[in-house]
């Protein structure tokens, strides 16, 4: 089983992608800022993160 964060200012995308994953068998995650998305990845070990490159307080390719 995987731990998924996903990053994206569209919380129905974070919805979407988190229902998918978690049927997989996953525990998904969702952050609506970049700040918040760094703050758990900070805190928790996530195996995949799932970055938008566009959100209203950064840019995801620049937080890489």
């Amino acid at each position: 089983m995987g731990k998924f964060l996903i990053i994206d200012d569209d919380e129905l995308m974070c919805e979407r992608f988190c229902v998918l994953i978690e049927n997989l068998g996953h525990e998904a995650t969702c952050a609506l800022t970049l700040e918040q998305g760094l703050e758990m990845a900070s805190l928790v070990d996530f195996d995949i993160v799932l970055l938008d490159v566009y959100l209203p307080d950064g840019n995801g390719l620049d937080a890489v």
